[in-house]
């Protein structure tokens, strides 16, 4: 019995491995952080890429003469890029406003994270312009 005791006191005090077997208990912790913080750089990255399409579309519609909406939309799509993760959606319309015809330009942005427990949660993002059209008649 006394035998035991002495076992179980020299355990107690022996340290050897306590450090991987703590980075074993934050190691996972660590890299799920990394990962979404990646995520969530690529997200915002992707949607500074649809605002800035629609920006510069908007300067393109601008110089054009009566541009259809089909114009407009193909103008945008040429502009924007694959993303690198979610999905891009475009919409065009028209309007009378003001006395005048607008183009509103929208990019609707969606993106899911492929990370375990993170991918029920969809990040969305709405870029958008509205820009007034030129009439030459």
């Amino acid at each position: 019995m006394l035998r035991r005791c002495n076992i179980l006191r020299r355990f107690a005090r022996n340290k050897d491995g306590a450090t991987a077997v703590e980075a074993a208990m934050i190691m996972p912790l660590v890299l799920l952080s990394i990962f979404a913080l990646l995520h969530v750089a690529i997200f915002f990255f992707s949607t500074h890429q649809a605002q800035r399409a629609s920006e510069h579309t908007g300067r393109d519609v601008r110089m054009m003469s009566q541009p259809s909406t089909a114009d407009i939309e193909a103008v945008l799509e040429e502009r924007l890029t694959k993303p690198i993760g979610g999905t891009y959606r475009a919409v065009v319309s028209q309007m009378n406003e003001h006395g005048g015809t607008f183009a509103d330009i929208r990019v609707f942005y969606e993106y899911q994270m492929p990370i375990p427990f993170l991918d029920r949660h969809t990040f969305k993002s709405e870029s958008g312009t509205r820009v007034l059209l030129r009439n030459l008649s």
